[in-house]
């Protein structure tokens, strides 16, 4: 089936999980007018459309989970205005292409962004090192190129970074990221860092 529009009429929901549903077609622009929706997962179906841009001007959103579905285009800029709220952003294995915005440095309540397993491009933003409370960013498997920002060290809640399976800039991997930070665990592909004291490599 597919997710009902009618939903977004439920002014009072605060919570929508429809995980492993069979659910196809897209998420509803609708949903953006839940002025108390904070949890929204529809993880593990066939959703296919782009991400709803409009979802930015949901007040309360804290965690948009969509797993494995077959999401395609860009990951919205204008998620970004969703920073006070949203904590845990989850689009692992999908069809996204785009960039990661820079503009996702405003959310600053950002506790963790999972990306693994889409077709991503470009570089990593530094400015992701402005979200305070990032304790978790997993972009691996995806077609990222560059260098791992040395900015990076200034996430003092960072606790996993997933990086393998991407086409990054062999490097000396920035110091300040491993420095000062009791059980971080970073995950690279083989060869692509050195001197890497918190890393371990996936062959």
């Amino acid at each position: 089936g597919t997710l009902p529009t009618e939903i977004g009429l439920l002014s009072d929901l605060q919570l929508l999980g429809v995980p492993y549903s069979s659910l196809t077609g897209s998420l509803p622009v609708e949903y953006a007018n839940l002025p108390d929706l904070w949890y929204l997962d529809v993880d593990e179906n066939q959703l296919n459309s782009t991400l709803p841009s409009e979802y930015a001007t949901m007040p309360k959103l804290r965690f948009l989970w969509a797993i494995g579905n077959q999401f395609t285009g860009s990951l919205p800029e204008a998620y970004s205005q969703l920073n006070g709220t949203l904590e845990s952003v989850d689009f692992r294995y999908n069809f996204l292409t785009s960039t990661i915005p820079q503009s996702y440095g405003a959310l600053t309540t950002l506790n963790n962004l999972r990306l693994t397993g889409n077709s991503l491009t470009g570089a990593l933003p530094p400015e992701l090192s402005f979200c305070a409370n990032l304790a978790e960013l997993q972009v691996g498997e995806n077609n990222l190129t560059g260098t791992i920002p040395e900015e990076y060290g200034l996430l003092d809640s960072l606790q996993i970074m997933n990086l393998e399976g991407n086409s990054f800039t062999e490097q000396t991997f920035p110091h300040s990221i491993c420095d000062s930070k009791d059980g971080l665990v970073i995950s690279v592909a083989c060869g692509h860092v050195k001197n890497c004291t918190c890393c371990f490599e996936i062959c």
